[in-house]
């Protein structure tokens, strides 16, 4: 099977990371979120219908989920505010509200999707959860 030159990138940098010990936190980065926004494929490899992204995209979540103290207090149990990357230290290692917008754009991309997540995300994406402030 011939991969494409990002395919074989993603593939070794994940063995790569492996062999040497890289915490997950340190490999994980929202910039890839911008990448696929902008990329706008309609399917196949690197588009929001595939399950790479989607799982990529829900590690990227969890990570800030469990490490900004914003998404464990005001925004406890709704979708969570994205940093940059793990170990950022740019603006007290926060949350950066363009990479929170492009994780948005995914889910809304996902959800005119006629996929199986598509279903999932339609079902569950809330309005009051894309509220970035903490107006009504």
């Amino acid at each position: 099977m011939q991969h494409s030159p990002i395919t074989v990138t993603w593939e070794q940098n994940t063995a790569w990371a492996a062999m040497q010990r890289v915490s997950r936190e340190n490999l994980l980065d929202a910039s890839f979120l911008f990448a696929i926004v902008d990329a706008d494929l309609p399917d196949g490899p690197h588009s929001v219908a595939d399950p790479r992204v989607h799982a990529t995209q829900q590690a990227i979540e969890d990570l800030f989920a469990q490490t900004l103290a914003i998404n464990r207090t005001k925004f406890c149990g709704r979708a969570p505010v994205i940093g940059r990357y793990g170990k950022d230290k740019y603006l007290g290692r926060g949350a950066w509200l363009p990479t929170t917008l492009a994780a948005v754009a995914l889910y809304c991309r996902r959800a005119q999707l006629d996929c199986p997540a598509s279903a999932h995300v339609r079902q569950n994406l809330r309005l009051e959860d894309l509220r970035i402030s903490g107006s009504s």
